[in-house]
């Protein structure tokens, strides 16, 4: 007897396969991941962030208005987050619950069943659950093989990032990588066109998500040439394209200028009168340290269990996938290695302070898959798994409807937006470069300032009433002094230096202020070490241990103006 008729009609598909086995292990990924994130320390929706979380809200918050800051990170994600933004509010907080809910109700169990997808294809049905066991297993099972000093950084730190717990681009550049590379393999097996075009509509999205995951682009090239299969590559090429040249619209309105392309990060073409050679600004994103990657590598062997095993594990795997075809070993064998090498000898990823894993998170599924690999070493085990077990024959035809959808939510939508949305042309956004934060400029603070005696007497009105815990930080500057980035041509004005607007450009505004006190009352007093015009700015700040000696400024005060000549 069939074990769905063993199970109740009301169970619906997940009486069958592959959902009576995906089902339960859904519920065991979801259940495994709410343990972690009540018992890692942590500020109601606020972990460990570590990254550009504001740079992604702050921009979703504005596209919400119709307004467009600076072009510093892809657009893909703010868009995505734009209507959380719209709805909460535009201080990064208030936005928390509605994205940690994405991640962790949507985009987690697509990520789950898209490894189930890929291991099937690989290796037949079998091998797909074991893949997506894995995939739920490794982040827990690697936690004691860590020593006990790196445990903060690698629970606390690197695992709610893993699973979603930010508003990174991360983790949803992984979940979209590994949509991704389903839908390559998928293609190598019907032969079809709609499936090569899809991912590349996945994958030209996930560029705009992130643009670093140009570095992915390898892979399904790979996987397309070393199978021949030079329709579908046209095909993936083309749909690609659209998601790179809204990228460049994004760059070009949000900079007024393409950083690719630009004179080298130095400036050392431009001083000298030359024009701009192509791809002259690629150091500014890719830089192969490998001294840096043996410094990774020896970090690792000092917090890791053993690192040896680990290098023969991918290598095996890569191994064990040539038996089952060169192209979906390339697919799988280049899409970890590329990320590993480009990211991995890059001075921004350390183990030592966790961003190495922050950073190839994207090629996580990759890593798995090459674990999950190694026993199909045994030989003839893939040959047998895959005949006894094999994956059902896929229709590219309903893929049709799909791939209209993710055209217009991924081209034609954004395209509307970008082409459309008004640049900045005021201070609704700063950039502080102190902490590397996009802050929005709000007026809720309704700050005001009286002198008396020499001491400035400042009080202000609490802008969020949420459940993270939060602190107020009390910026100030002299009224006007030369800007630090450029004294000889710019000022700083009530604490805020906005750059020359260039070919239509979002004004891009810089906070120069002082922090000098925080605290969790409406209320500060402060007396200026000499006479004369003073700012001052309240910026509400938090982070996950609810601690305020440190913290990023996420919401910032329009400036009071005190005069004390």
């Amino acid at each position: 007897m069939q074990l769905a008729e063993k199970l109740p009609p009301w169970l619906g598909p997940f009486r069958r396969e592959p959902w009576n086995v995906l089902g339960p292990l859904l519920l065991i990924q979801w259940v495994a991941v709410v343990g972690l994130v009540l018992t890692v320390r942590h500020n109601s929706w606020l972990y460990y962030q570590g990254g550009d979380q504001t740079y992604y809200y702050t921009t979703g918050s504005m596209f919400s208005h119709w307004r467009m800051p600076t072009a510093e990170v892809g657009w893909g994600w703010p868009y995505v987050l734009t209507p959380i933004a719209g709805i909460a509010g535009n201080v990064v907080l208030s936005g928390l619950p509605g994205v940690l809910l994405l991640n962790g109700l949507i985009l987690l169990p697509i990520g789950l069943v898209g490894m189930y997808g890929i291991g099937s294809r690989l290796a037949g049905r079998v091998f797909g659950y074991w893949s997506a066991v894995l995939w739920l297993a490794v982040p827990f099972v690697a936690i004691p093989l860590f020593v006990q000093r790196y445990h903060g950084k690698y629970v606390e730190q690197t695992l709610p990032q893993t699973f979603g717990m930010t508003p990174l681009a991360d983790f949803p550049s992984m979940v979209l990588l590994i949509v991704a590379a389903y839908l390559v393999l998928r293609a190598l097996d019907t032969r079809a066109w709609q499936e090569a075009v899809l991912a590349g509509l996945v994958v030209g999205f996930a560029f705009a998500v992130k643009p670093s995951n140009v570095i992915f682009f390898a892979a399904p090239i790979a996987a397309f040439v070393l199978a021949r299969r030079w329709r579908q590559l046209v095909g993936f090429g083309a749909t690609v394209l659209p998601g790179m040249l809204l990228v460049v619209l994004w760059k070009q309105r949000g900079l007024g200028s393409q950083p690719l392309f630009a004179s080298g990060g130095d400036g050392t073409l431009a001083a000298l009168g030359l024009p701009p050679v192509p791809l002259a600004g690629i150091g500014r994103y890719v830089h192969l340290n490998w001294q840096h990657l043996q410094e990774n590598k020896d970090e690792l062997r000092e917090f890791f269990w053993a690192i040896r095993p680990l290098q023969w594990l991918a290598i095996a795997g890569v191994l064990a996938l040539l038996r089952r075809g060169w192209a979906k070993a390339a697919l799988v064998s280049v899409w970890f290695y590329a990320f590993l090498v480009v990211k991995g000898t890059s001075d921004q990823a350390r183990i030592e302070d966790a961003s190495f894993f922050r950073l190839l998170m994207p090629a996580f599924p990759a890593f798995v898959l090459l674990l999950a690999a190694v026993p199909l070493l045994v030989p003839k085990l893939s040959a047998r798994l895959s005949a006894l077990w094999p994956v059902p024959r896929a229709n590219p035809e309903r893929l049709n409807r799909p791939i209209i959808w993710m055209a217009a939510l991924t081209c034609a939508l954004p395209l509307l937006l970008l082409a459309t949305v008004r640049v900045q042309d005021s201070q609704r956004s700063v950039v502080n470069d102190a902490q590397h934060t996009l802050v929005p400029v709000s007026s809720a603070f309704h700050p005001s300032g009286t002198i008396s005696n020499g001491v400035a007497n400042l009080s202000w009105q609490a802008p969020y009433r949420g459940s993270v815990g939060t602190f107020y930080v009390v910026l100030r500057a002299p009224h006007k002094f030369p800007d630090p980035s450029n004294p000889e041509k710019r000022i700083v004005k009530r604490g805020v230096s906005c750059r020359e607007q260039k070919n239509g450009a979002s004004k891009d505004c810089h906070l120069y202020m002082r922090r000098l006190s925080a605290t969790r009352a409406v209320s500060a007093t402060d007396r200026p070490p000499a006479k004369g015009v003073w700012d001052y700015r309240i910026g509400l700040a938090a982070n996950w241990l609810n601690d305020p000696t440190r913290g990023d400024v996420l919401l910032v005060s329009p400036a009071v103006t005190i005069d004390l000549r």
